[in-house]
């Protein structure tokens, strides 16, 4: 059974977000919280009644609510993210930010702020949550176009890319909707502060991904299932159970190159 093309534009457009997009996004988001840490700190460190990030109470945070300055904005913060604060009272929240993963799991809501560092247990939607927002006081995300809003780049990505492509709607997933997915995250990454060589780099594999990207998502399915082999030779069972999972779970998708790979590994086995 073939695999329908609408299928096919859904899974490469997943895949583009999370191979090309997601990785520079936590570079830049964590650079930027990085930044911003360090700013807060020194903020807070050169009050009246100083105090730091990772001395910070929950005394402090009510008493900076009343101050002018942007320490007040602590307040409004999601405390209930951090040190395992979740389910506790407010009034007994350790509110101690220890580091910039800290700090920008209090821009998120609950559900995003799962991540433990700026690598792959964190979202995409995190991330665009994040470059998104608009509320920090300081500029920490700047676009590299001034022509363009960084922040509204990331909120159409995150809300007409992202979204839609976790939630897989078939009929959704047309040409033209392909290419409008393609063409927002391309002038997301174009916004980004990023040098001419880095920027090219990212929109050349934009531009493979949307091309052959398919041909990438099988090529890359059989290498994996070919490295399970790469050591000890299986025997008869152990390859058609594999091939089961595999088959069941990807039937459409690996096709010729599939049959192709079980015929030359069961023949090796009766060599």
């Amino acid at each position: 059974m073939a695999v329908l093309g609408n299928d096919k534009r859904w899974l490469v457009t997943l895949a583009a977000l999370n191979k090309v997009l997601a990785p520079v996004l936590r570079a830049i988001v964590k650079q930027g919280m990085d930044y911003f840490y360090e700013f807060v700190d020194n903020h807070l460190n050169g009050l009246l009644t100083p105090c730091s990030l990772k001395t910070l109470t929950k005394t402090d945070v009510c008493h900076l609510a009343a101050t002018p300055s942007l320490a007040s904005a602590l307040k409004d913060l999601n405390f209930g993210n951090i040190n395992n604060n979740s389910g506790k009272n407010k009034a007994a929240c350790n509110c101690t930010v220890n580091s910039s993963v800290d700090l920008a799991k209090l821009y998120l809501p609950n559900y995003l702020a799962k991540f433990s560092a700026f690598d792959k247990s964190m979202d995409l939607s995190a991330a665009l949550n994040l470059l998104g927002y608009r509320k920090y006081r300081s500029q920490i995300f700047l676009s590299s176009d001034p022509l363009h809003n960084i922040q509204s780049m990331a909120d159409d990505v995150r809300e007409n890319v992202r979204n839609p492509a976790s939630h897989f709607d078939e009929s959704h997933w047309s040409q033209i909707v392909f290419d409008q997915c393609f063409d927002k995250i391309k002038a997301l990454v174009q916004c980004l502060p990023l040098n001419a060589v880095k920027e090219k780099e990212l929109l050349d594999q934009l531009s493979e991904w949307k091309t052959i990207g398919f041909q990438l998502i099988v090529d890359e399915d059989v290498k994996d299932l070919m490295e399970q082999f790469q050591n000890d030779k299986p025997t008869r069972d152990e390859i058609e159970k594999i091939m089961e999972k595999h088959s069941t779970r990807n039937r459409t998708f690996f096709s010729e190159r599939m049959d192709t790979f079980q015929n030359v590994v069961l023949s090796e086995l009766q060599d």
